[in-house]
């Protein structure tokens, strides 16, 4: 299953994301929106979880990424902290697109904060969410729409990130205003993740074609 979501699929993901939810209801994700504003706005899960609500700005429609959440020591012994994004011009402002700010604030409707101190990737026990919480909210999402459940259950909200790079690629954006959207380093970056997003994109539009001969 690729990444690389056409305009279909992407509107399908965050259609499913946005729908209502209610304890034991099928057909929804309690925290979908979650998924969507990732979906569309291309940050890292880590600068997500680091997030505060006094970063989101939805009045001037943008996110202030200032910091993230990481992880130091080895797989037996190891902390999370909040240190600096992993560059310097990963120090961004991003405005927002109107399905990111449709997803935030539904989000902030279903999980209102009791300060804009607060996290915003927070749990039900007060804590920030980890990783795998992130990806459980994805693979229930993609499974939802009948994508296959073991593929579902190998991918990772990073690819989110790839998949809103794409769409800002497809419709034509500047790679210097990708590139910084995206806090990468530099835009060499940008454009090695630009070659490999298309070649993905061709092999799978390839494959569609393939499959109705």
């Amino acid at each position: 299953m690729s990444t690389v979501w056409n305009d279909e699929e992407m509107a399908a993901i965050h259609k499913y994301c946005m729908r209502e939810y209610a304890p034991g209801k099928k057909g929804s994700v309690k925290r979908g929106p979650l998924i969507a504003f990732l979906l569309w706005t291309s940050i890292r899960a880590g600068e997500l979880r680091a997030l505060k609500w006094q970063d989101v700005h939805l009045k001037e429609g943008y996110i202030s990424i200032t910091k993230s959440w990481k992880k130091r020591g080895n797989k037996d012994s190891y902390e999370w902290y909040i240190g600096k994004p992993k560059s310097r011009r990963s120090v961004r402002n991003i405005q927002l697109l109107p399905e990111a700010i449709a997803a935030i604030k539904e989000y902030k409707r279903r999980f209102p904060p009791q300060s804009e101190g607060d996290f915003v990737c927070i749990g039900d026990d007060g804590r920030v969410l980890c990783a795998k919480v992130l990806n459980d909210c994805l693979a229930s999402t993609l499974c939802g729409l009948g994508y296959d459940k073991l593929q579902c259950k190998n991918k990772t909200v990073h690819g989110l990130r790839h998949a809103g790079i794409s769409y800002l690629i497809r419709k034509g954006a500047d790679r210097n205003v990708v590139s910084a959207l995206a806090g990468h380093s530099s835009t060499t970056i940008t454009e090695q993740v630009y070659t490999e997003i298309i070649s993905e994109y061709c092999r799978d539009e390839i494959t569609k074609i393939g499959s109705l001969v």
